[in-house]
């Protein structure tokens, strides 16, 4: 890699870097980017960088469980021992959504969600915010859910819709550093997370995955899940300066599917 090139290129901090949407978001900024992922599982988040061919992009892989603030502490303390600042964080982190009304739900399960969604990105913000540089960009993955709340998916809905308004609250936070801050919501996606998903439904009611996928889909207007893709060219954007007069908001992913004018 040119020298040149490589000292105009930004830093972006990736979480849950092993995720379908997060590796087709790095495939796509590439050219412009170098890379601090993390993700749980280290052995995982090697492979990957491994199978996926990154080794040149990367300047740090990290072992880190959002949920804890000592591990995100610690993060922050690796990039000031590396003296990186960052231009980015996108943060990937999330939960497989587990069908439960308010009668069915475990409170052990909501209490994981929570502590997934809104305690880890308040840890990430928390400890990497002092090493993002002025008009930064921060970009959260939620959920349609935080717009769509349904009493069938309980745990999901109430953790993305505070998700939802912790991204509202960061914005105002970090505004006087010109940080920007953004969730992006998909609906249901193609990944190997919607896998397991669809089938576990299909265990919970006797339907067949395929029908469940083709029920979802009827729903949406475009006729068609969110693909990987979808997400990254999404994060593409709201990184760059094209996106500089966009803070707090919380945009859909979604072919249409909350159509309201809510």
């Amino acid at each position: 890699m040119d020298s040149n090139k490589d000292n105009e290129m930004k830093t972006l901090f990736v979480s849950a870097a092993c995720s379908d949407m997060a590796v087709a978001t790095i495939e796509l900024l590439r050219e412009d980017y170098r890379f601090v992922l993390a993700a749980r599982d280290a052995d995982r988040l090697n492979e990957t960088i491994a199978r996926m061919k990154w080794e040149s992009s990367i300047e740090l892989a990290l072992a880190c469980d959002v949920r804890s603030s000592e591990m995100c502490e610690s993060v922050a303390e690796q990039l000031i021992n590396r003296d990186l600042v960052l231009d980015g964080v996108v943060n990937f982190a999330g939960t497989l959504p587990v069908r439960a009304n308010f009668m069915q739900l475990e409170v052990d399960r909501l209490l994981d969600d929570f502590s997934t969604r809104v305690v880890g990105n308040i840890n990430l913000l928390r400890y990497l915010s002092r090493r993002l540089k002025p008009a930064a960009s921060v970009v959260i993955i939620n959920g349609i859910l935080s717009k769509m709340p349904d009493a069938d998916f309980l745990s999901g809905s109430l953790s993305t819709v505070a998700l939802r308004s912790l991204g509202k609250a960061a914005a105002r936070t970090l505004a006087s550093r010109r940080i920007r801050v953004n969730t992006v919501n998909p609906c249901a996606a193609e990944t190997k997370m919607k896998d397991q998903v669809f089938a576990a439904l299909s265990a919970q009611s006797g339907v067949a995955a395929d029908a469940i996928q083709t029920a979802v889909e009827s729903k949406i207007p475009l006729e068609r899940l969110c693909a990987a893709l979808d997400v990254a060219k999404t994060v593409k954007f709201l990184l760059s300066d094209e996106s500089s007069f966009i803070t707090g908001a919380s945009i859909d992913v979604d072919g249409g599917y909350n159509a309201s004018l809510a």
